[in-house]
């Protein structure tokens, strides 16, 4: 409340920014429009969309006391920022937080050439969204524009999270946009496995749907997922003809799929 330069709980060097301000969003918009006009990159990647308060704010603070007066202000932003940079040419992708939680906010944040869900399927490796949290998150994964999915994991391509996060990206996007599988902050190194350099081509049905376990085919492969969180909650799928595994196998008539665990395989 008096002042200060405010920065960021657990991220030393981060400051926030008055993006309630017009001001500051006019100022915003105009300096890195100048800078992005001639440029040879095809936009900007924004970060921190936020919806809650994530850094420590302490709020109030002078001229916003709730995170409403945050999110009004950069939504005001986005909405400023991607319709400049749409004029001369360029896209907008901001990390929209969170948008599950307030209908319709993917689909205009993302509207000036997409967007990037930071926590696709859960916040950590350990802390995965139940059933219905992760099913509102679904239509991110089908613009507008490119979507960015990203599945936390602890860092090792063998982490169950990376095909379950692939699978329902697949599923539920039909392998458009970008998908990554990271440890907590660690944006330096992605994981691998070789069904990320699979083209599973183009769908042949919509995604079809028992209960919380979502599956879908496509002209070289078929993908399959169990969203539900119960241990118990196995969940028995049948598999096209002529799909094998990562490793050649052939996957057989059926397979049953534990809770939380996706399934990418392709044709033979």
């Amino acid at each position: 409340m008096d002042g200060e330069r405010i920065e960021w709980a657990r991220y030393g060097g981060h400051w926030q920014m008055t993006v309630w301000s017009p001001e500051y969003r006019e100022r915003w918009v105009r300096n890195v429009v100048a800078e992005l006009r001639d440029s040879p990159f095809d936009g900007v990647m924004a970060d921190n969309d936020v919806f809650d308060d994530y850094y420590g704010l302490d709020l109030p603070i002078r001229h916003a006391r709730t995170m409403a007066d945050f999110r009004d202000g950069a939504g005001e932003l986005v909405h400023a920022a991607g319709t400049a940079l749409n004029e001369v040419g360029k896209i907008l992708v901001p990390n929209i937080a969170e948008s599950r939680r307030e209908p319709g906010r993917w689909a205009s944040h993302a509207a000036y050439g997409g967007g990037f869900e930071e926590v696709w399927l859960g916040f950590s490796p350990v802390d995965l969204f139940d059933p219905e949290t992760t099913e509102a998150q679904l239509p991110q994964a089908d613009g507008p524009g490119i979507s960015i999915l990203r599945v936390p994991t602890d860092g090792d391509d063998d982490h169950p999270n990376v095909e379950y996060g692939l699978a329902a990206f697949w599923i539920f996007g039909a392998g458009r946009g970008a998908y990554a599988a990271t440890a907590h902050d660690d944006y330096s190194r992605t994981q691998h496995t070789a069904q990320l350099d699979w083209d599973l081509g183009a769908p042949v049905q919509d995604p079809v749907r028992r209960g919380h376990t979502w599956w879908r085919e496509f002209t070289h492969g078929w993908a399959a997922v169990n969203f539900n969180a119960d241990r118990r909650r196995r969940r028995r799928v049948r598999v096209p003809r002529g799909m094998v595994d990562v490793r050649g196998r052939a996957a057989g008539s059926h397979l049953v799929l534990q809770p939380r665990r996706g399934v990418v395989l392709r044709r033979g």
